[in-house]
């Protein structure tokens, strides 16, 4: 066996799931507990826990059993077979030059090696090769289209904290979908939510928006997140982007930083209007109805 499983302890953290709408959809998170801050008076208030997505994935779970020969626990598949339109192929058969041999005397010579650089074979005889059936697309793009949700979208959107704003909007029927790049070749549409716009708007997972009908929407990240913020409002008052809402999920998080904007408006750093389209909330009902007024829908 082939193990690295030596226990990591962060001991201001615990690992916890948050579940989806089905069993089988659980998204590791790290709490992690934060120091109290200290006021200038000489007094301390505490701070409530932080919720971030956890990357070491099964790794990071006790009862992983560590043990890299064995790969990684297949979470996607019962989902992949549910939706029926994949298949099972036999795939073409084993090559040398996959594993970085000439041929197979040397591929047979370094497995018999002693040394620490010898090759393992893993097994692989329950993993199934899958391919789509003739006329089927399974791609979450191809999904994201049909305005299908899959449990992939949804996990995704629980790591990227957005599922309240998410299943208010879509409760109250608002305008919560259109894909930015193409609002010029096409209007946005109804009934199309957030999850969609994540998988197709987003330049990559780990950004912390997305645009729904050219409005962005900030939930708590990191400084990757700073940095599109920071993009973002300097367009806004560029003219490079047009006047459209930017709501920041999460008030207290984004606190200093609606602080900042109110004192760059005081001190004439930047325009007044900018104000009037940008929103901090906790509330998935405001966003709603902000996004409404701002966009005149709905």
């Amino acid at each position: 066996m082939v193990s690295d499983n030596k226990p990591t302890t962060f001991p201001n953290s615990t690992r916890v799931t948050v579940p989806g709408s089905r069993p089988d959809i659980l998204v590791p998170m790290r709490e992690v507990k934060l120091a109290d801050t200290s006021r200038p008076d000489g007094t301390k208030s505490a701070n409530e826990p932080v919720r971030i997505y956890d990357t070491s994935g099964p790794w990071g779970d006790p009862a992983f059993h560590g043990d890299v020969e064995k790969g990684l626990p297949a979470i996607r598949a019962a989902w992949i077979l549910e939706r029926g339109d994949v298949e099972a192929v036999p795939g073409r058969e084993l090559k040398p030059e996959d594993d970085g041999y000439l041929s197979w005397k040397h591929a047979e010579t370094a497995q018999r090696a002693t040394s620490r650089n010898r090759l393992v074979q893993f097994d692989r005889a329950d993993r199934k090769i899958y391919k789509g059936k003739p006329g089927q697309r399974p791609t979450q793009l191809a999904y994201a289209k049909q305005g299908i949700i899959t449990p992939e979208m949804e996990y995704i959107a629980i790591r990227e904290n957005m599922r309240l704003a998410t299943d208010q909007a879509r409760n109250n029927g608002a305008l919560t979908g259109a894909c930015f790049l193409e609002l010029e070749a096409q209007p946005p549409e109804l009934g199309v939510d957030f999850f969609n716009t994540f998988q197709e708007s987003s330049r990559h997972f780990r950004q912390k928006w997305f645009e729904a009908a050219d409005f962005c929407i900030f939930n708590v990240g990191g400084v990757g997140t700073l940095e599109e913020v920071g993009i973002e409002l300097c367009n806004l008052k560029l003219g490079i982007r047009p006047r459209v809402p930017y709501v920041f999920f999460n008030a207290k998080f984004w606190g200093d930083l609606r602080k900042q904007i109110n004192e760059m408006i005081r001190s004439k750093r930047a325009p007044a209007w900018i104000a009037d389209y940008i929103l901090f909330t906790d509330d998935p009902d405001e966003v709603v109805a902000f996004y409404r007024k701002k966009l005149q829908v709905l």
